[in-house]
């Protein structure tokens, strides 16, 4: 039988029995490139006759298996907005989005939450200004472990500049005064210090007012009647 979804190949044969084939197929809008190896037919005994086809049987088996367990799907719109980040020295933070839709081919059964979104961001593009459409980083997708597609990321708008923009070249790295930082340390301590110690203070008085309370209570009654059987 003719598989019409073919349209086109070329076999091979390895030995008298093996055989393989690559070929192209249409099943609908998608495009398939299939490779068929080792396929195993039967022949006649005399060798003249092919009795069993096993090269096409796999093939159209194979496109079958691609056709029903996959599918094209668009994972990523140029027109959606995907990440946010401040932007230095800029009047507001940067929106990005991907620079072209991403289609790729995914099992059917293939949830969102199985794909991994790695997105990196150039520093030095995160500062104003910045105009639409400019590039900001760029994102990958994975699905089990594999690259399955990526693009750039561009700023959805424009960023204006606010103030000056300090660049590598003129930053004055100011120095952190080590002695300051001690003082503020130690004072710190002191503070929390001196806190634990009048809450050790408290809790002492405290225990010693209850003891003698619960002293008075116990035998102060009997101290008073003991002195009035000595008159």
């Amino acid at each position: 039988n003719y598989d019409l979804r073919i349209s086109g190949g070329k076999p091979a044969a390895a030995t008298t029995t093996d055989r393989s084939m690559i070929c192209t197929a249409e099943i609908g809008s998608a495009r398939y490139l299939c490779v068929v190896m080792n396929a195993k037919g039967s022949v006649s005994e005399d060798g003249l006759v092919i009795l069993r086809y096993g090269i096409f049987e796999e093939v159209s088996a194979l496109l079958d298996y691609a056709y029903t367990g996959f599918e094209v799907r668009q994972i990523l719109d140029d027109s959606q907005t995907m990440y946010q980040y401040p932007v230095d020295n800029g009047s507001n933070d940067v929106l990005l989005r991907p620079a072209t839709d991403v289609s790729v081919v995914l099992p059917r059964n293939c949830e969102p939450a199985n794909l991994y979104f790695d997105h990196s961001i150039d520093i030095t593009s995160c500062t104003a200004p910045i105009q639409g459409g400019q590039k900001v980083g760029s994102i990958t997708i994975y699905y089990n472990g594999l690259v399955m597609g990526s693009c750039e990321l561009l700023a959805v708008t424009s960023v204006e500049q606010v103030g000056s923009i300090t660049t590598d070249s003129t930053r004055i790295d100011v120095p952190v005064d080590n002695n300051d930082l001690w003082t503020k340390i130690l004072l710190y301590g002191g503070l929390i210090l001196l806190a634990l110690l009048i809450l050790c203070l408290l809790g002492y008085l405290t225990f010693r007012w209850i003891r003698n309370a619960i002293y008075k209570r116990k035998y102060g009654t009997k101290k008073k009647t003991k002195s009035k059987r000595s008159r």
